[in-house]
């Protein structure tokens, strides 16, 4: 906030905010797999293994979070990106035109190719509910999954 000039500080925040909302709808979509994947897997081994699902995914969310940034240097180093320590310098036209793609295209397309694992993703509400009143499976207690 320190950089923003004061009579942009409402468009900063609203640009901020803009940016917030579809990345809380990206969150929740894999939060809610996670429990769903773990009510599973309770029904089906009557195992209670949600902190060894919850440590997978932080590791590989931690994992992705460090490949990120290594990822974006080694793109600004292929496009001749010219750090500075001492004020701003001078960027060529291509280079610009690099980070406009590695901050804009390359984000949105990583978030397309996640799809593709997610289409074979099935579990649902009613297969949970399903595998709670099958004898056999555990006969987990899910409590009220339907709301009623």
């Amino acid at each position: 906030l320190i950089s923003v000039e004061a009579h942009r500080i409402t468009v900063y925040y609203f640009q901020v905010t803009a940016l917030g909302i579809p990345f809380g709808c990206i969150m929740m979509l894999p939060f809610a797999m996670l429990t769903d994947t773990i009510h599973h897997d309770e029904i089906t081994t009557s195992y209670h293994r949600g902190g060894v699902f919850t440590g997978l995914w932080t590791a590989a969310e931690k994992t992705g979070l460090a490949l990120g940034p290594l990822i974006a240097g080694i793109g600004l180093s292929f496009i001749g990106f010219v750090e500075s320590e001492s004020g701003s310098v001078a960027q060529s036209q291509d280079t610009v035109f690099g980070l406009k793609l590695a901050f804009s295209l390359l984000p949105g397309l990583f978030v397309l190719f996640s799809l593709i694992p997610l289409k074979h993703y099935s579990l649902s509400e009613e297969d949970l509910i399903a595998q709670a009143e099958t004898p056999g499976l555990g006969g987990l207690n899910l409590g009220n999954v339907t709301g009623d």
